[in-house]
């Protein structure tokens, strides 16, 4: 192994319980996985195999996977034939091998993020994509269907085009998620649609309080001390965010209906934050179920739109930039954080959004926010860059 003894802990493990019996090959370690892209070997250490009979060592096989997510390897297990001698029937075992540092390597598709942006500077890029979408929609003179319906389908694609994975791992789980993921894009239309954008996103900022609730039954993830202390400190500010929110002005035409949306809206997306997170915790694709999620919120959405208006070309090139900047790329970084960010934590840092959205409907619609408004905002944003600094 190259590096610290400790680097080696899976295999050294296994290596002196079998000291007598097996040998012990150092060679690079090139899984198919990463689909014939030559240009990632580079980034592979030297790692070790060590075989392993699998009916003696059953147990031995079912403790590598564990001490390997532990420990941060990747952890291959490929069926084998061992040499026998002249005259014996070989013995059908496992070749065992991991792969050190695995934390930045991506086996599906060349990184297409920086190299420096960690998990959660990807969650606070999302948060800041996410946070236009108030501004933007009311700008769009489609309907809340055809909006819906063509925002969903533009981000399905460009989420297919750049995450080779999204278009594999498809089963029963990502399209469960899915259907949160599609509840959650249908429903922040339509209370955009009806009510004041700040009071749409406040309400569905409200998510973590439910992953709060619900992560330690659905997924065993507690809140920290320090995740308490974020919250109770973004909730003062959110609260007076409520209170600096101006009238139903001609943008929100029935500000009672978008807000009882929007809260249910809050609802579903802490089960796709949480989802994704179960998801990833059993190695499936996130991205699949934001395809799947956007597939089902399409097609509803085409259903319930008909007959669909021409629009401007103006109303077109809203539709591009939602479905694009405002929801695809923002959930491709989504996809590659959330499998190493808790799901409170990630709900915490989009607390960003409802920050940015009503300074985006400010420059673009004139909706002037007042001073509580500018307080809130101060602490919230304080409060997530505390945090990211501790976390350095």
């Amino acid at each position: 192994m190259r590096g610290a003894p400790a680097d080696g802990e899976l295999l050294l493990m296994a290596h002196e319980r079998h000291a007598q019996q097996q040998g012990l090959e150092t060679e690079f370690l090139e899984p198919t996985l990463l689909a014939q892209d030559r240009g990632l070997e580079a980034q592979l250490r030297e790692t070790a195999r060590l075989a392993v009979d699998e009916r003696s060592d059953a147990e031995l096989l079912r403790k590598p996977p564990q001490l390997a997510h532990r420990c941060g390897f990747l952890l291959q297990v490929d069926e084998m034939h061992l040499d026998a001698p002249l005259r014996e029937k070989p013995q059908r075992g496992a070749c065992v091998g991991a792969l050190a540092d695995t934390e930045n390597l991506h086996f599906h598709a060349p990184n297409i993020f920086p190299a420096t942006m960690s998990p959660r500077s990807k969650i606070i890029a999302a948060a800041v994509l996410f946070s236009t979408g108030g501004a933007a929609i009311k700008w769009c003179g489609f309907g809340a269907w055809q909006l819906a319906a063509c925002r969903a389908s533009i981000a399905m694609l460009t989420i297919l085009i750049l995450l080779p994975e999204a278009r594999r791992g498809w089963s029963w789980r990502t399209a469960v998620v899915g259907v949160a993921h599609a509840a959650t894009t249908l429903l922040y239309v339509q209370a955009n649609k009806h009510t004041t954008a700040a009071s749409a996103i406040f309400l569905q900022s409200t998510s973590p309080l439910f992953i709060l609730l619900l992560a330690p039954w659905l997924l065993g993830e507690h809140a920290t001390r320090r995740d308490i202390a974020q919250m109770a400190v973004m909730g003062a500010g959110m609260a007076l965010f409520l209170l600096g929110i101006d009238r139903p002005s001609a943008t929100a035409p029935n500000p009672a209906l978008g807000n009882a949306l929007a809260a249910v809206c809050a609802v579903t997306w802490a089960f796709t934050v949480m989802g994704y997170r179960w998801l990833a915790g059993r190695g499936l694709s996130v991205a699949a179920a934001a395809v799947s999620g956007n597939a089902a919120a399409a097609t509803l959405s085409f259903v319930m739109a008909q007959p669909l208006a021409a629009g401007r070309p103006a109303d077109w090139a809203v539709v591009v930039f939602l479905g694009v900047c405002q929801l695809g790329i923002p959930y491709l970084f989504l996809a590659r954080a959330v499998p190493q960010v808790r799901a409170l934590e990630v709900g915490l840092f989009l607390l960003i959004e409802p920050v940015l959205n009503p300074i985006w409907t400010w420059l673009v619609h004139g909706e002037t926010p007042c001073p509580t408004t500018i307080a809130a905002g101060v602490l919230i944003l304080g409060t997530t860059a505390g945090r990211m600094i501790l976390a350095v």
